[in-house]
């Protein structure tokens, strides 16, 4: 076998030969190649060590200065803790004493519907509180195993088995005692019946209340079968019932049961066709009228109810009987939820008032409704439709109103606004009939450039509140602008000192140009200042996160 020659084979040649012996084509330039030599080799490498060596030492040194800053930052969160601790001891809260605060316990989970469980998770203060407070662990709600609750939230201690209950009443002990007896497996859902074996759960855990116990309130809801009815009421009689100061049921025997046991009995709910079934109706101070899929009010029911402090009509109000002027001088609070007939009673001492129309439309005869006492005012829905029911209502004493308004479409909600609140010519336009100095608007799609036209005549609006809707930088410009327009002498909201907006975005999406949005704020604020009608507060909140600017805080731009 015969080898290669020297030059023969490139397995076997000289590398500079390589180099050298490049095929020249006719025509075609040479490529010269920069060879590092020797020296160069040997310089760059030592160079390449040094820097490779201090690279390894400042990694090192970030390192340490990492470590060093979780360290400061750790120590940071732990002193902010400690801060907020040490300000907590010095609250102006503890000054007070726990008995005083578990008063304002009581009244505030009976005022929210909240449950008490909310409130423990406050401080350390408040749950002292809570547990102290007895009065807000009186509510209990008797119910099957199976049940599921809509509301995590809902106020009551949930007793669904035996060693629930038992330890719920004796918490209790001799205190007054807020039933709520629940037999349906579904929440929200009367027509919804639970089998035989659940109701006999649930009976077996009624049965298991003391009878001397001091029953307040006694609640029960729930569609049954006849022979579990038969023994709650059997149970029911058993009870001491004297002292029973509210009562919400749909059954007949039930009220016959607890009206004659109880003549202290001053708040009520049923549905309407009950109504005529409470002896003694004069007596009454809180009624609620359910709302049925099958049953309408006849609004001539509620004539003997004279003495009503607060009413909720949650069905429907019939429209085809006789029109019977109902008049209730000593109301105070009205919610209206049903659709019919918008005002079907006279009540001109109203100090709170909530409408919450379903779909369909109210019925009314284009008359002002005046209201000289009321004080604040609820729209939960349709607010601003096209035919916005808030025209026809005067209240020159109202201090809020709180207006709530989804679907309708820019064009419908403007010209709601602008037949709520008309423009005031000199010709002589009567003035409009609401303006309240807390002023919030709920969900609703607007042009903001027409909308700072219709803010321009509210003249007693204190605080402005635009929650959940899409407001853009421009509203700072358009009710408060950079250069005044002769035509314009009139300011914009001029009782105005706090601002709310709650920007609507859909989850997960980012606050565009929040910096941008942050600065017009900011000049819009130190405007208002160089006015002399400044502000002082501006909150704008994003999917829960609330940045605050202060207006004595703003300094000259």
């Amino acid at each position: 076998m015969e080898y290669p020659k020297d030059g023969q084979s490139g397995d076997f040649c000289d590398p500079n030969e390589l180099y050298d012996q490049i095929p020249k084509a006719p025509g075609t330039p040479v490529l010269h190649v920069a060879r590092p030599s020797a020296e160069e080799i040997l310089r760059t490498t030592a160079q390449l060590a040094e820097a490779d060596f201090e690279r390894r030492v400042l990694e090192m040194m970030l390192g340490e200065l990492k470590d060093r800053l979780a360290a400061v930052q750790d120590g940071l969160e732990a002193k902010k803790r400690q801060i907020i601790d040490f300000n907590s001891r010095l609250a102006p809260i503890r000054r007070l004493p726990l008995e005083i605060l578990s008063m304002i316990a009581c009244l505030h989970v009976r005022a929210n519907q909240q449950s008490v469980w909310v409130l423990m998770q406050t401080s350390r203060v408040w749950r002292a509180a809570a547990l102290l407070a007895g009065d807000t662990w009186n509510y209990i709600i008797i119910c099957s195993p199976h049940l599921i609750l809509a509301n995590k939230e809902q106020p009551g201690v949930v007793c669904n088995s035996v060693e629930r209950l038992k330890c719920a009443l004796n918490r209790i002990g001799s205190a007054p005692l807020d039933i709520e007896v629940k037999f349906g497996s579904r929440p929200r859902q009367l027509w919804f019946r639970c089998g035989p074996s659940d109701e006999a759960q649930v009976l077996a855990l009624v049965e298991l209340v003391p009878p001397s116990a001091h029953i307040r309130h006694l609640k029960l809801k729930d569609n049954i079968y006849n022979t579990s009815l038969t023994n709650l009421l059997q149970i029911l009689q058993s009870w001491d019932l004297c002292r029973l100061e509210h009562l919400d049921t749909q059954s007949q025997d039930l009220i016959e049961v607890a009206l004659k046991k109880s003549a202290k009995i001053q708040r009520i709910g049923i549905p309407p066709r009950l109504l005529r079934q409470v002896e003694a109706p004069r007596l009454m101070r809180h009624l609620e009228v359910w709302d049925h899929p099958t049953e309408t009010l006849d609004s001539s029911d509620l004539a003997h109810f004279t003495n009503l402090i607060s009413l909720r009509i949650g069905s429907g109000i019939s429209t085809h009987t006789t029109t019977t002027i109902i008049t209730m001088p000593h109301l105070r609070r009205l919610t209206l939820c049903g659709y019919g007939q918008l005002w079907p009673i006279t009540c001109l001492n109203i100090t709170y008032l909530d409408l919450d129309p379903p779909i369909f439309s109210h019925m009314h005869t284009g008359d002002t409704i005046h209201l000289p006492r009321l004080k604040e005012f609820v729209y939960r829905r349709r607010a601003f439709s096209e035919t916005p029911f808030l025209q026809y209502f005067s209240a020159p004493h109202l201090e809020v109103l709180d207006a709530t308004d989804e679907g309708a479409n820019q064009h419908t909600v403007i010209r709601a606004m602008n037949i709520i609140w008309p423009q005031i010519e000199s010709r002589g336009t009567t003035a409009v009939h609401l303006d309240p100095p807390v002023l919030k608007i709920h969900h609703v799609s607007v042009n903001v450039k027409l909308l700072s036209r219709v803010l321009y005549r509210l003249t007693r609006c204190v605080e402005l509140h635009l929650l959940q809707m899409r407001v853009s930088a421009d509203i700072f410009e358009l009710i408060c602008p950079t250069t005044q327009n002769s035509k314009k002498k009139s300011v914009c909201l001029p009782a105005l000192k706090v601002l709310v907006i709650d920007q609507f975005r859909r989850k997960g999406r980012a606050f565009a140009n929040e910096a941008t949005y942050l600065d017009a704020a900011t000049r819009f604020l130190q405007r208002r200042k160089t006015i002399y009608h400044p502000l002082q507060r501006l909150s704008i909140i994003y999917q829960g996160t609330e940045t605050n600017l202060r207006g004595d805080t703003i300094n000259e731009l």
